[in-house]
């Protein structure tokens, strides 16, 4: 799924909880109150959000850059 430009920029102001499935592939910042050190994540388009990589809770997520996987890119397809 390509989004259009705005919608990967809206991303980053959309929270994504964990077991929704990750929209786009990138660097995506957890935001967990039981956790105050948590560190930034890549994950994989089409793939659950996890839990918290530090309680194991559940987490919300929002985007903080784009990545994208070299499976993805259509020439290496």
């Amino acid at each position: 799924m390509v989004l259009p430009k705005q919608s990967k920029n809206e991303l980053s102001q959309i929270a994504f909880l964990s077991g929704e499935i990750v929209p786009i592939s990138g660097i995506w910042r957890p935001d967990h109150d039981h956790s105050a050190d948590n560190q930034d994540i890549w994950l994989r388009i089409q793939t659950p959000f996890p839990p918290c990589p530090m309680c194991g809770l559940a987490a919300s997520f929002s985007l903080f850059e784009e990545i994208v996987h070299i499976s993805e890119d259509p020439d290496f397809q």
